[in-house]
């Protein structure tokens, strides 16, 4: 067992300390993760399949890189969209007649899946990013 690390300041305006005890657990990580976004997944279309692979089984494969867990999904455009859309374009669509995942499928799913592969037990939470127009 590591002895605690202390990190300690210098200056008079920073008057909080931290310190790293290895000795003792005070809480439990659920676990680590990211966001899947669509420039992302255009990214990973820009290198060979074999450079693609190799980069999620860094992010997401048990035992090897960073083991990513649990990420975020964009609900809608988020910043790192191609450009801005939301689930339902159509004004006035109360009721969600016209909710459409068909762009989520082509682009945020697929990366999705990929991760999956090498993480089948991760989690995904969905965010709210974009609210439909009108």
């Amino acid at each position: 067992m590591q002895p605690g690390i202390a990190l300690r300041t210098n200056r008079d305006d920073a008057p909080y300390d931290l310190e790293v005890r290895f000795d003792k657990r005070e809480q439990t990580i659920d676990g680590w993760g990211g966001c899947f976004n669509e420039l992302g997944w255009v990214a990973l279309q820009s290198v060979s399949p074999d450079a693609r692979e190799e980069v999620l089984r860094n992010l997401f494969e048990p035992g090897r890189g960073l083991n990513f867990t649990i990420c975020r999904m964009p609900i809608g455009a988020s910043d790192y969209a191609t450009n801005w859309y939301s689930l339902d374009d159509t004004p006035g669509d109360f009721e969600l007649k016209h909710f459409n995942l068909d762009r989520d499928r082509a682009i945020l799913l697929p990366y999705i899946k990929a991760a999956m592969k090498y993480q089948p037990a991760a989690e995904n939470v969905g965010s709210p990013w974009s609210p439909p127009r009108g």
